[in-house]
């Protein structure tokens, strides 16, 4: 076996662990959050129940109650998210860490938790009680009101969750 070999099976197996690691990650965080119970032990809350109900386990309470606290509903993003680069790392088109999907990512969720939580605040999910935009979008959306009102902070997040699509994949209004 020559030295190129042998470099292009490690990086093989490199791109494989990272598939791995970043599909348990999103498998992982999806169960979590899709099995949150609001009355488990976690930071924000106090629990009188002997087990945790999530399938996650302790930790996956806490990191589904922090994503859902945070993001809402847009919590689930990142699970996708993470499924997604683990699909990706297994085909043969490397995944590229590009400055610009980072700040489409960042306007991807901020504007569905904004948009979320445009006029409401909590909702009925899985039967459970959740914050529909989470802190990040009940600020946003809130901030955006007060600047801009109603009709303006909607011709914000709109354009904002458009251009993220825009900047996460190789769609075009023009060439639509």
């Amino acid at each position: 076996m020559t030295t190129e070999e042998k470099i292009e099976k490690k990086d093989k197996v490199t791109k494989e662990v990272k598939g791995m690691a970043f599909g348990a990650a999103g498998i992982f965080l999806f169960v979590a959050l899709a099995s949150y119970h609001g009355e488990d032990l976690s930071f924000n809350s106090v629990s009188t129940l002997a087990q945790t109900q999530n399938l996650g386990g302790r930790f996956g309470a806490e990191l589904a109650d922090f994503f859902l606290q945070l993001f809402g509903l847009a919590s689930y993003i990142f699970p996708c998210n993470l499924i997604y680069l683990a699909y990706r790392s297994f085909t043969s088109d490397p995944v590229r860490w590009r400055r610009y999907k980072l700040v489409g990512f960042v306007l991807l969720v901020v504007s569905v938790s904004g948009l979320f939580a445009f006029n409401l605040q909590f909702t009925e999910f899985l039967g459970q009680r959740v914050p529909t935009g989470g802190f990040i979008g009940f600020q946003s959306s809130a901030l955006l009101k007060r600047a801009f009102g109603t009709v303006g902070a909607l011709l914000i997040l709109l354009p904002m969750l458009a251009a993220s699509a825009m900047l996460l994949s190789r769609f075009s209004f023009v060439l639509f």
